[in-house]
């Protein structure tokens, strides 16, 4: 026997922004045999001011490879797992390549520990300024990444027991986890 569920009410509350940094330095594409990209705000800030010249491409999951296809770009490799380390596993693959990775100024995961790759940060992201909202109403807060978590303990402090925290993906679960949440999903 099933019993059905009304579906949860979401509620918008945006915690983080992001904005095109002005690039200081324009790269030679020619340079690099590949090209990395781990969100989709870094791909439209790339290709706002880059166009590539037949680089190998790398997408950490399916929302930015359909970002990258808008630009005309077909032959994306994306790992079976959606994440910076699975992504890292992938472009090691490729030893002896030079990378180019487009990415914020916040970024800190496992492909920037990867010799050949060129970090070139494309955008900032910015915390928001939000007035506070009174959490007992909800069952849970859906984190999206890394960033929007520090944002939400700068703006909260801690993370009430009372709620479920879910987290898009690896590293924004590990975020969440070490800030000591035991109500992960």
């Amino acid at each position: 026997r099933f019993t059905l569920f009304p579906s949860p009410t979401l509620f918008r509350y945006p915690l983080i922004s992001v904005q095109g940094t002005g690039i200081d330095r324009c790269p030679d594409m020619e340079n690099f045999q590949g090209i990395i990209f781990t969100s989709v705000p870094a791909v439209r800030f790339f290709f706002r001011n880059f166009h590539l010249t037949g680089q190998k491409i790398f997408a950490i999951g399916p929302w930015t490879q359909k970002e990258i296809k808008k630009y005309g770009c077909r032959n994306i490799s994306v790992p079976d797992s959606f994440d910076s380390e699975a992504l890292a596993a992938l472009i090691r693959k490729e030893p002896d390549s030079k990378m180019l990775y487009p990415c914020s100024q916040l970024s800190k995961n496992a492909i920037h520990g990867i010799r050949g790759v060129e970090k070139l940060i494309v955008y900032e992201t910015v915390f928001k300024k939000q007035k506070k909202r009174d959490l007992t109403d909800f069952e849970g807060i859906y984190f999206s990444s890394p960033s929007t978590i520090s944002s939400f303990t700068e703006l909260y402090g801690i993370f009430p027991d009372t709620l479920v925290y879910y987290a898009l993906s690896a590293a924004t679960h590990e975020t969440v986890l070490n800030s000591d949440r035991k109500n992960v999903r």
